[in-house]
């Protein structure tokens, strides 16, 4: 990743795999581990996805990379696409990038999966090959991490009020039942 000094409406842009999204301090800022889960998920998985998801989307790197790819390689069959946050300030990103990038991604501002049992979205994910990204809080409330992340990424993507990262995990889990 190449990060830009270029600054547009309080955004930074940083180069995530071969895609320019921007981010400020209202989502987490994309980072390299991140661009091997998209690798890895496109090249294992993306080609037979008849709907891809992405889960505490943050500022929409991973969605907006996989349809980028896509567009690429297969302009004609594009996936049903949603990237779900529970932030608005996040959504708020997530409308300009894919603005910017002319990319058909739905974006919902929601808990988990919360936003699939609306009425809008019933039986998107039934009997269809789907491909979920989840980057999930990952941090305990009392772990030490480096002053960087803790000064420069939202604490709600971090943490998200739980005692420990599993439980979220764990709820996530028993919503995709």
């Amino acid at each position: 990743m190449k990060k830009n000094a270029l600054k547009t409406f309080n955004m930074e842009f940083i180069r995530f795999y071969w895609v320019d999204i921007g981010y400020n301090s209202n989502v987490l800022t994309p980072r390299l581990e991140t661009e091997a889960l998209v690798q890895y998920g496109i090249k294992e998985f993306v080609a037979d996805s008849e709907v891809i998801l992405d889960i505490w989307t943050g500022s929409w790197a991973i969605i907006a990379a996989v349809a980028n790819n896509l567009i690429k390689k297969k302009p004609q069959r594009m996936p049903a696409m949603l990237a779900i946050d529970i932030s608005s300030k996040a959504k708020k990103i997530a409308v300009e990038n894919f603005s910017r990038l002319n990319l058909h991604i739905s974006c919902e501002e929601g808990d988990l999966l919360t936003p699939l049992f609306s009425k809008k979205y019933i039986g998107l994910c039934e009997q269809k090959n789907v491909l979920c990204f989840a980057n999930l809080p990952y941090i305990s409330k009392y772990e030490d991490i480096g002053l960087d992340v803790l000064e420069n990424d939202p604490h709600e993507a971090l943490f998200w009020g739980w005692e420990n990262w599993f439980d979220c995990i764990l709820r996530f889990l028993e919503m995709a039942k």
